[in-house]
């Protein structure tokens, strides 16, 4: 019976070695390429930089002052984000200094139907001048024709 309780042992600590309990000291003969691999598999939170601060970023690299690795862990951004916004980075230093794109944008997004946007956003602008709703149902052809 020794050897079957030794099996239940052993597979015991593989089970916890596995499931990643090792952090928590129960295993400490794994090697750390191990523990961090089971440490990684929490998700990365997501971070959008603002035109703003990608601009910033662009700035920092042309100083000279940073490697890619750096910026990229100062900023909290993977190095693939970092490698497309400085292979972008002429296209982003002209959609900030032209007045099309606000600083705290995110993306540079251009409308599909650019003409029936600026006439939604005339629309919203009366319906809410004149304290109509823009929300919920609207009850009758009359009202939609007649706003």
């Amino acid at each position: 019976m020794v050897f079957g309780s030794f099996l239940f042992s052993f597979f015991t600590h593989r089970w916890l070695c596995w499931v990643g309990l090792a952090q928590q000291g129960f295993c400490s003969h794994l090697r750390p390429s191990v523990l961090l691999s089971a440490m990684a598999a929490t998700k990365r939170q997501h971070r959008a930089l603002t035109l703003e601060k990608k601009i910033e970023v662009i700035n920092d690299f042309d100083s000279g002052c940073f490697t890619k690795t750096a910026l990229a862990t100062k900023y909290a951004i993977p190095k693939s984000s970092l490698t497309r916004i400085l292979h972008d980075k002429e296209k982003l230093r002209s959609a900030f200094s032209s007045t099309q794109f606000g600083p705290k944008r995110m993306r540079l997004r251009l409308p599909e139907h650019e003409e029936l946007e600026k006439c939604l956003v005339l629309w919203l602008r009366r319906a809410r001048s004149e304290n109509l709703p823009v929300t919920g149902r609207r009850h009758s052809k009359e009202e939609v024709a007649g706003s």
